[in-house]
Order: structure tokens, then sequence, then C-alpha cells
């Protein structure tokens, strides 16, 4: 009798092996079945939830310091060469370059820090001007795409990427609206603004969009931010 139980219960533990193993082998052979297309689709999926967790931390963890030292580098126009290093090793998870520094514009402005940069800017110049006239005289210059900004006894370049964040924290501290610059709020237009955004950003390319483009698209940018603009929508 007791031969007979044992032997039972040996059966029952063989079958259940073998039915998980056949429900293993089954899983497995779904996944190893699936199309490119599909492949493809759920990588992109995992690279975007990566980049969005790393945003979400620039966003709500990385010191100010630390805000400010990626913003100056951004207005250097030196961060899509980092992104394309990164992703050139392998690091596919890197956010883009435009979704960098709209995610460390936003931490700036919200937390009262808009002209921080352009008084780093007056201070490295030893220059006596305020921010906010620095940060005019770049605007300026931009929109007349003029390659240097003189004030006082300073001079300043006017770059693509630098032109980008004047244009961006002027369309913030002016509470622009798209409306008022006369751009619709269509996902065509956004999808096309971040674009812009990524080429001003880009100071190792020899061809980057005329300063007063980048100006305007960090104003609409911005005014697509502003919550002055998001209450009329």
């Amino acid at each position: 009798m007791r031969r007979t139980a044992n032997a039972g219960a040996v059966g029952v533990l063989l079958g259940a092996l073998a039915l998980t193993a056949c429900v293993y082998g089954q899983q497995a052979k779904a996944q190893s079945g699936d199309t490119p297309a599909v492949k493809t689709a759920r990588v992109a999926t995992d690279i975007e939830m990566k980049r969005r967790d790393i945003l979400n931390g620039i966003q709500t963890e990385e010191s100010p310091h630390s805000i400010a030292e990626r913003r100056l580098l951004l207005a250097e126009g030196t961060e899509p060469q980092r992104v394309r290093n990164d992703r050139n090793r392998g690091a596919d998870f890197t956010p883009d370059a435009n979704q960098m520094w709209l995610t460390v514009l936003r931490r700036d402005v919200a937390e009262g820090r808009a002209l921080e940069l352009y008084e780093k800017l007056v201070n490295d110049g030893h220059g006596t001007e305020k921010p906010e006239e620095l940060l005019n005289a770049v605007g300026t210059a931009a929109i007349s795409n003029r390659p240097k900004v003189q004030l006082g006894g300073e001079v300043v370049e006017a770059t693509a990427s630098l032109s980008l964040d004047a244009g961006y924290t002027k369309g913030f501290l002016d509470k622009v609206t798209l409306g008022a610059l006369g751009v619709a709020d269509t996902p065509e237009n956004i999808t096309r603004l971040h674009a812009i955004a990524e080429s001003c950003l880009d100071g190792q390319k020899t061809k980057a969009p005329p300063a007063s483009t980048c100006f305007t698209a960090g104003l609409a940018l911005a005014a697509k931010d502003n919550p002055i603009a998001a209450t009329r929508r």
C-alpha cells in the first residue's frame, strides 16, 4: 500500500513538472515568436520609459547647483553631442537634448531662478549690468541675427543655443501666449518647435538655425508652458 501511495505521489509530481515545463515552453515560444515590429516597439517603449524616469529625476531630485550647471552647458550648445556620444556607447536611454533643456528650464523658472544664468554671465564677465539687461540685449541681438552682444564693457555671443534660452526666459517673464505670437497650439506645431530647439542646442554642428528662429522658438515653447496660455486654451 505504501509503495502504491508513493508511486501515485511521484506520478502527480512528474505530471505537475511536465505541465509547468509546457507552460514555460509556450511562454518562451510566444515571446520568441514576436514579429520584428513587435520587438522593436517593445524596446522603444522601454527606452522611452527610462528617458522619462531620468527627466523626472532631474525635475524633482537634482540640486539647484546641478540644474544651474546643466543649464549653462545647454546654453553653450554641448548637450546634443553628449547625447550622441552616450548613445553611440549603447546608452540609448539618454534623453533628447531638447527634452533635457525643457526640463531644466521648467525647473529653474518654477523655482524662481529664471535669470540665474544671465546673472552668472554678467558676473563672469565682471560686468555691472542687471541680468534683465543682458537678457534683453541677447534677445535684441537674436532678433536682428547679430552674432555678438555689446553691453557695457562685456561682449557676449548671441549663439543659437543662448538665443533659445533667452527666448524661453523672456517668454516666461513676459507671460507670452501662443495667440500673441500667432502660433496655433497644434501637435504638429509643437513637434516642429521641439525639432527647432534640438537644432538650436547643437553648437557642435556648423549649420544651426538663425538666432532669430531660435529665440522665437524659445518664446513659443515658453508660451506653451505658461499658465496664462493654458487657461485660455
